[in-house]
């Protein structure tokens, strides 16, 4: 009898053991304390995004002020658009507010969550966690992982963990797909015109899908402010001409300019429109990116 109890009390440490790894591994994202019961918080959650420190909430955010569209869709594909008190449809004068107006508004929100992406300046990040005495995450967005990252660490800040997992994975899964359907095609030159010749850098989100999709982004990751210069675009020749769908930018007008029109993709027409809505992060890439290869490779994946 002594060692049938031995043993049963040897199993169940093992499997309080093992459970702790098991959640363990499912937090690596970010960090809190695991509930025990049915109706134990999972607060607090400190988690570690694109900004300066880490963001750690200790209740469930009920006012989030995103400070930018890409953050609003973010939260509003997790499940959390009732937890908006900015950004909404109709509500988006907050992401033309810069500085010191941009401080005294998020103040007067009162907001438990402020949400940012990188392109918010530190110094105001800063501000408005001294001054509004808030949290605040800011999101990596730069590459599909990257997005992912953004997604499940939201999901632990904002309590919907299970579809921010849900959403990462599908995402992850049709980059994986439209790889193996691309591979081997040559990898297409391009540029994209966001309006007037302006162009993104090799280091955002529209690049790396654009890499998954089996092409490159021509510029580089410096592109200078402004008007893309038109005589490096002429030695760089891609292949295919992308210009957002808000850009006004037409392939009769390509051809006409002096300066495009003998480039490669002008002259044999692969000039196509992309919505503006691709450059910016949000919960539903897979779609996109596999857009952007059918785009590219209309024959990939017969």
């Amino acid at each position: 009898m002594v060692a049938l109890a031995v043993g049963l009390v040897s199993r169940a440490v093992w499997a309080v053991a093992a459970a702790a790894l098991l959640l363990g591994t499912a937090t690596g994202c970010g960090e809190r304390s695991e509930p025990v019961g049915a109706h134990v918080s999972p607060y607090p959650v400190t988690v570690h995004g694109a900004g300066e420190d880490a963001t750690v909430l200790r209740a469930r955010p009920r006012r989030i002020v995103p400070l930018s569209a890409g953050a609003a869709e973010l939260i509003s594909d997790l499940g959390g658009r009732n937890q908006l008190v900015a950004g909404r449809a109709g509500s988006t004068a907050i992401w033309k507010l810069s500085g010191a107006e941009l401080v005294r508004a998020v103040s007067r929100l009162s907001p438990d969550l402020v949400v940012a992406s990188p392109s918010t300046a530190p110094l105001v990040l800063r501000r408005i966690k001294r001054e509004a005495r808030v949290p605040v995450y800011v999101t990596p967005d730069r590459s599909l992982r990257d997005v992912g990252r953004a997604l499940t660490q939201l999901g632990l800040l904002t309590d919907h963990a299970v579809q921010a997992r849900r959403l990462a994975r599908a995402n992850d899964l049709a980059g994986q797909r439209v790889v193996r359907e691309v591979r081997g095609r040559p990898v297409l030159r391009v540029f994209l015109d966001t309006g007037f010749f302006t162009t993104v850098s090799t280091r955002t989100l529209f690049s790396d899908l654009l890499r998954l999709a089996g092409a490159r982004n021509v510029v580089g990751p410096r592109p200078e402010p402004g008007p893309f210069s038109l005589r490096l675009l002429q030695r760089l020749d891609p292949q295919v001409y992308l210009a957002t769908a808000d850009s006004e930018t037409t392939l009769r007008y390509l051809r006409r300019n002096p300066s495009t029109r003998k480039l490669s993709a002008v002259r044999s027409g692969r000039f196509r429109l992309v919505d503006p809505g691709y450059l910016v992060a949000d919960g539903q890439l897979g779609p996109r990116v596999a857009a952007l290869a059918r785009l590219l490779h209309p024959d990939a994946g017969r």
